[in-house]
């Protein structure tokens, strides 16, 4: 059975609520929402949702539409914060999960906001860009683009990158994560394994998924879905099996490439706290 989130910060009568408005975390979060820093009261919610939903799993609650009038890593984005700690929480709900973002004026945004934390904590248009960028289906695999999977071998500040071949079909001549296309039937994590086992002659052992990126690419005008995970632990010696050019970069350098891919920004700034080129910086004394 299909499981509906809806987004909307007014009150729906016709839903249930996952957090229930008039309950101990809301009135928590009212309480200390003065003395603690934005990011740590947006990541309370995070939590909040998670656990509500593992609840709402384990009870078998007939419902399957449930309501949230804010959704947390829109909100700390919203709030210039790195949305890292948050970008993986709507893996956690069930996959095919459909999501419905209600649409809504910045001053319901901000009401919803004042009512669950009793003061202002992003900037409301921004929330609501960050919000229309969530997919329409939790983990839909595969994406009705063309899909690709892949990720960043990470060790400390330095991320391994592969430079495409001037004559590749797609995306030509640019520094990427390493990565390729899912065999049929095949899932996103094993996609991962195998691609990178093919490629750099490694098997990941700690990984998990931090961003997927729609874009179309420039030189075939293909729509694309890029799959990105990190990586942060492997066996195996890194080796270009392919002839391809791999190099480690420190996440900095790699922002410097002239010829880096056009998602590969995005993609990194889910890697630590950082800002990258094209937003602006948090305001001062916000952390």
């Amino acid at each position: 059975m299909t499981w509906r989130l809806v987004i909307d910060p007014r009150p729906r009568s016709e839903f249930r609520d996952l957090i229930d408005p008039a309950g101990p975390a809301v009135a928590g979060w009212r309480r200390v929402g003065a003395r603690l820093p934005t990011h740590v009261l947006l990541e309370m919610v995070a939590f909040e949702l998670v656990e509500r939903r593992r609840q709402v799993a384990e009870r078998g609650f007939v419902e399957r539409t449930w309501r949230v009038p804010l959704w947390p890593s829109a909100a700390i984005e919203a709030a210039w914060y790195d949305v890292d700690r948050c970008a993986d929480l709507l893996e956690l709900l069930p996959r095919g999960t459909r999501v419905e973002v209600v649409p809504s004026s910045a001053e319901t945004v901000d009401a919803a906001g004042r009512a669950w934390f009793g003061r202002r904590l992003f900037d409301a248009q921004r929330y609501l860009q960050a919000l229309g960028r969530l997919p329409g289906e939790v983990g839909a695999w595969p994406p009705p683009t063309h899909a690709t999977v892949g990720g960043f071998l990470r060790d400390g500040d330095r991320v391994l990158l592969e430079r495409r071949p001037d004559h590749a079909k797609v995306y030509p001549g640019q520094w990427d994560w390493p990565g390729g296309h899912p065999e049929s039937s095949e899932e996103p994590e094993a996609t991962l394994i195998r691609e990178l086992g093919e490629e750099l002659g490694v098997a990941p052992t700690a990984f998990r998924l931090t961003a997927r990126i729609e874009h179309t690419d420039a030189a075939s005008g293909r729509a694309y879905e890029h799959w990105c995970f990190e990586v942060t632990a492997w066996s195996g010696e890194v080796r270009a099996r392919e002839g391809q050019r791999v190099e480690w970069f420190t996440i900095d350098e790699a922002l410097r490439l002239p010829d880096l891919g056009p998602c590969v920004p995005e993609a990194l700034a889910r890697l630590g706290v950082r800002t990258v080129p094209g937003t602006k910086p948090p305001p001062s004394g916000s952390r």
